[in-house]
């Protein structure tokens, strides 16, 4: 089973310039909201800091990954967290256009921050 700290792993492999992965399928794992965290980061999302002296500020990923087309988060372990932070990738990475997240517990609020997202942004 892949955790959070294979998915950050991944999400970092996926910063690489040589990565020509197109499709990422990591359907019934255990990953949690902060390996989400990682791989939303690196499709192009923002990312709270959390150490150091610039600790709670926001940063942006200028070198995000843009050939990822269809990411598949399945049945892991993602709340409305998770979800926001997918949503927050989704305004800035048109280039992923599948997004399968069945069998998590987004809630409500995640639910249509994705929602929003979508709407705004396609």
């Amino acid at each position: 089973h892949v955790t959070s700290v294979g998915a950050k792993a991944l999400a970092e492999s996926l910063h690489a310039p040589t990565c020509a992965l197109r499709s990422l399928h990591l359907y019934s794992n255990s990953i949690t909201d902060d390996g989400v965290y990682a791989l939303a980061f690196a499709l192009g999302g923002t990312k709270i800091l959390m150490t150091g002296p610039d600790k709670g500020a926001t940063v942006t990923n200028d070198d995000a990954n843009t050939l990822l087309t269809s990411l598949d988060l399945s049945a892991n372990v993602l709340t409305c967290k998770g979800a926001t932070a997918l949503a927050e990738t989704i305004g800035t990475n048109s280039s992923l256009t599948h997004l399968l997240l069945t069998h998590n517990v987004l809630r409500d609020h995640g639910a249509r921050k994705l929602e929003e997202a979508l709407r705004n942004n396609w």
